[in-house]
């Protein structure tokens, strides 16, 4: 069960979280042949690759990201967030990571150089993909049990507003 995906930084090889076997693969894209494959703990999804080059994989199935290398798949810490851990999204600048946590209700707000949590949002309904407004004042959040969308403004860190879209909104892109 393939569930997201990540490139390295040079575009040579893609990561892939894998849900039914809760592990994290690394794909070398000129070969087709896999490169490793390690365990992530239960029910991995969202996957991003740091500007440093590591990879954060939200464990959706503990309460907790876990960093590894990109290189041998080795795990290098995991930073409790929330239960549910579910997806990323990095700032334009760099600086800050949101990471959705599904089952908690909740967005952790991380420096993203060091992943300290520097906050946490209330985000109802099942938080899962994010989007920020093109000026970067508000965080759309997809809220998968409650079929809306939440509104965040991002420097009161509440929501603004739900928006109704439909029966279990997953990913968003915000124009």
């Amino acid at each position: 069960m393939p569930s997201h995906i990540a490139f390295s930084r040079d575009g040579n090889t893609v990561f892939v979280t894998l849900q039914g076997t809760s592990s994290l693969t690394a794909i070398d894209l000129s070969s087709g042949k896999t490169l490793w494959t390690v365990p992530t703990g239960p029910q991995p999804a969202g996957i991003i690759t740091r500007p440093a080059g590591t990879l954060l994989v939200g464990v959706m199935g503990a309460d907790y990201i876990a960093e590894f290398d990109p290189h041998d798949g080795s795990l290098i810490r995991r930073i409790h967030t929330g239960n549910g851990a579910h997806n990323f999204l990095a700032t334009p600048d760099g600086k800050t990571l949101y990471v959705s946590n599904r089952d908690a209700g909740t967005v952790s707000v991380l420096d993203a150089e060091t992943l300290a949590i520097t906050g946490t949002i209330a985000a109802p309904g099942g938080p899962d993909d994010m989007a920020l407004s093109p000026d970067g004042h508000e965080l759309w959040v997809t809220g998968r049990w409650r079929a809306w969308v939440n509104v965040i403004e991002v420097a009161a860190g509440m929501v603004k507003t739900t928006v109704p879209v439909g029966r279990s909104p997953h990913g968003i892109f915000v124009y």
